[in-house]
């Protein structure tokens, strides 16, 4: 009989036989549907597709099944693996074999193709097969049918890898990688839920009692467990390096999933299999906990001497940029500030509307009701996301020192409130009309910045400023600020941003211009009845009874004054040391109408060359109008040579006269060759500094910065819900807690939320919630909160957040 024919019946006459074990009735194996990629589907075709295959089973683990098939069927160890677990005979290229476990059984099963040698499968195969005795079984597969047994085996097997026996060593791929779970591994996962071929899912309790999902499966031919850690959308893993830090652990990018992995043993078991996953879980949750508390545990360094403008000047990597980037400002010949009055009839006056002409000024101007810093051609030198209400620049090293604070615009709050916050409607009308939460009179803070790189950065908050200074050759920043009642003091910043008193100042309004003079060795600050001079290093005062001052650059010791006699403004010289006037010129004829009950030009600034001089005044409107709605500051440009005086801008922005312009104070461009030499009269009436006062005490605007703190966070925070970047908020976030923190009372109102705040945002850090950029905000966020904890508030600094990277 052929080798594949079938047994003929006995005839019913014919005498008894010996009896065998009953044969089952054939049955067709059933298609699994699954992809072709699964071995198990491959499996399927095989069986279904080839001609005959011989089966090699037996209810033992499939190791000892190979080992026996390579003593059995020697042939079979000559072979070399194709793909998922399925081996081409050397010998035969028409046969193939595999091996699989599955249900306390295994089995071999060579596949002959119908070109196959059918000499040699007998030979080699199928008589050793069959000649294997207990407890091993031989059978066979026609074309998909065989006995339900061996159906039963399949449908419940996997493929498994074969050169796991020694015997079969040879089949490794020189990249010896599998390309199914070795055996002990499956065995090993069998009660896990299976998600895709090689892939196993089970969800393990962490020591905290938190649920962490670890998977079983292959990477790159190697047996892995596997557990998410967080996410990164462009492959960055470096926040994820305290992962890689756990012994034996790795990181795998899944994009956008970040994995935590370790190595399955060769030689594991159930038991052992768990115990490793519950370990791995563990050690995460460890090495995340200690990450945390690490995180949680960085304070801002002790404030180390170093330049100010180095930092704002250079970039700390190639890749940094700007956190706010700033444009380079073209100031022009002068360069001045100012805001807009409204002055719509008392029964308009809504927050709707108000906020519908901040809203067009800010379309027409770039800025709307805020102070802005503006140039000679009425341009706008900083973005409407700061108001500005003084500043200086020098244009050969592009450094710049404004003094204002963030407008409305960086928590998406109307800027309706930016007037607000100028005149105190923030604080009653607009909360009573339903528009809460404005800023009530912000204090003005101090900013640096370098139009070279774009970089800029609120340098101080602790203050709250009203006019400042920069002189280039010495890098000092010179500051008058207010400290409550009439009562204003001097400070001075060096290159590296240190911070000295010069003296407290009695009988300040806020509005008095402060400017150095050429040399840098003095500081006039004018007044409308006296002038008060100011030595930069020692801070001695002289104060002279001459009003309405400024430097002038003709004469040594030499300042200009404009005097109103007679209802005219005379621009007149007055020699400091000889303490008389020395000079005047012509009188101001102005191209605009001069209200007679109010004809003062105020805070003269004479150009570098002596020939002009800049002025604020109220002209430019009438009686009438004077009257009823008050006036503000317009900015005026006079010829020295003859007092001829013209309007630099229009008074109003609008033809309805309903937006009129406040000009805050004004500067040249250009510094000037001022100076003072003091004769020895002048000097001994210097007055010693005033260094102590009551309102000078630390936490002096706590509350002021409060508001601030609370609407940046809250403005990061939903930055951080949005995936949106908060970098640009950073340095006046550290500057306001600085100064917030200074404050015991307000401490003891956020500590607990701020501290709160740190915590959860350096977990979200650690977890992979919060990446790139925004990972690095919230760090230095949580740092500075700690270092107020710590009570140490002058280590934090605003500065080093100027750049990101």
């Amino acid at each position: 009989m052929g080798l594949f024919s079938r047994k003929a019946p006995r005839s019913p006459e014919a005498p008894p036989a010996p009896v065998d074990t009953p044969r089952e009735e054939r049955v067709s194996l059933r298609d699994p549907g699954l992809s072709e990629d699964d071995p198990r589907q491959l499996l399927y075709l095989f069986c279904e597709s080839m001609g005959v295959s011989f089966v090699l089973s037996a209810d033992l683990p499939v190791e000892t099944l190979l080992a026996t098939a390579a003593r059995t069927a020697p042939i079979l160890t000559q072979s070399t693996h194709q793909r998922l677990g399925f081996h081409r005979l050397d010998a035969d290229s028409s046969v193939f074999w595999t091996a699989i476990e599955g249900d306390g059984s295994s089995a071999v099963i060579v596949f002959c193709g119908p070109e196959s040698n059918s000499s040699t499968t007998t030979k080699a195969i199928a008589m050793p097969f069959g000649a294997v005795g207990a407890p091993y079984s031989s059978d066979m597969i026609f074309r998909g049918s065989t006995e339900p047994s061996v159906r039963a085996l399949i449908e419940s097997a996997h493929v498994v890898p074969a050169w796991t026996e020694p015997a079969f060593a040879r089949l490794r791929g020189v990249d010896g990688g599998f390309p199914t779970l070795p055996v002990t591994t499956r065995r090993a996962v069998s009660s896990w839920e299976r998600l895709q071929p090689e892939l196993y899912k089970r969800t393990f309790v962490d020591f905290e009692g938190d649920p962490m999902d670890v998977f079983a499966g292959l990477w790159d031919g190697a047996p892995l467990l596997i557990a998410t850690v967080g996410q990164s959308t462009d492959g960055d893993l470096r926040p994820y390096e305290w992962v890689a830090r756990i012994d034996g652990t790795s990181l795998l990018w899944l994009e956008p999933g970040v994995a935590a992995t370790t190595p399955v043993p060769r030689e594991t078991t159930p038991a052992r299999l768990v115990e490793q996953a519950q370990g791995f879980v563990d050690s995460i949750t460890r090495a995340y906990r200690d990450q945390v508390e690490s995180l949680g545990a960085e304070s801002v360094d002790s404030a180390a001497p170093r330049s100010l403008w180095d930092a704002l000047e250079t970039a700390p990597a190639p890749t940094a940029v700007p956190a706010r980037p700033v444009p380079r400002p073209a100031p022009g010949r002068f360069h001045f500030t100012e805001r807009f009055r409204e002055l719509l009839p008392s029964d308009q006056v809504t927050f709707e509307a108000l906020d519908r002409l901040a809203r067009s000024l800010r379309t027409a101007r770039g800025n709307g009701f805020e102070h802005s810093w503006r140039s000679q051609s009425d341009r706008p030198l900083l973005p409407s996301t700061v108001t500005v209400k003084s500043a200086v620049v020098d244009e050969p090293s592009g450094r710049f020192v404004t003094v204002g604070h963030l407008t409305h615009e960086n928590w998406g709050m109307p800027p309706a409130h930016d007037l607000g916050a100028i005149d105190g409607r923030n604080a009653f009308t607009f909360p009573e009309a339903g528009h809460p939460g404005g800023l009530r009179y912000p204090t003005g803070r101090v900013y640096a910045g370098s139009s070279v790189t774009g970089a800029t950065s609120v340098i101080d908050a602790t203050l709250d400023v009203g006019s400042v200074d920069y002189h280039a050759a010495t890098e000092t920043i010179a500051v008058l600020g207010f400290l409550g009642s009439s009562t204003g003091a001097i400070h001075l910043y060096d290159r590296s941003g240190r911070r000295r008193l010069a003296t407290v100042l009695e009988g300040y309004s806020g509005g008095e211009p402060l400017r150095f003079s050429g040399d840098g060795r003095w500081l006039l600050v004018s007044g409308s009845r006296s002038t008060r001079l100011v030595e930069v290093a020692t801070g001695r005062t002289l104060e002279i009874e001459v009003g309405n001052a400024g430097w002038w650059p003709g004469a040594n010791s030499t300042l200009l004054v404009v005097e109103h006699r007679d209802g005219a403004a005379v621009p007149r010289l007055y020699d400091v040391n000889a303490a008389e006037f020395v000079g005047d010129f012509a009188p101001l004829q102005a191209d605009v109408v001069v209200n007679p009950e109010f004809p003062y030009f105020w805070f003269p600034a004479v150009s570098p060359d002596g020939s002009e001089m800049l002025t604020l005044s109220p002209a430019g409107v009438d009686a009438a109008h004077q009257h009823e709605h008050g006036s503000g500051h317009h900015l005026f440009l006079t010829d020295l040579s003859d007092g001829r005086t013209r309007l630099v801008h229009d008074v109003f922005a609008d033809d309805a006269h309903l937006l009129e312009r406040d000009v805050r104070e004004v500067r040249w461009t250009a510094p000037d060759s001022s100076g003072l030499d003091p004769a020895p009269s002048v000097l001994a009436a210097l007055r010693d500094p005033v260094t102590e006062h009551e309102y000078l005490a630390a936490g002096r605007w706590g509350e002021e910065n409060e508001q601030f703190v609370i609407a940046l966070l809250n403005q990061a925070i939903e930055d951080a819900q949005t995936g949106a970047d908060p970098s640009a908020l950073v340095p006046d976030i550290l500057a306001a807690l600085a100064a917030a923190a200074s404050d015991e009372e307000v401490w003891a109102r956020q500590s607990e939320w701020l501290t709160g705040l740190a915590a959860a945002t350096a977990a979200a850090v650690v977890n992979g919630s919060v990446v790139g950029r925004s990972a690095e905000a919230w760090r230095r966020i949580g740092a500075a909160v700690r270092a107020a904890a710590d009570r140490r508030v002058d280590g934090i600094d605003p500065v080093s957040a100027a750049w990101i990277d």
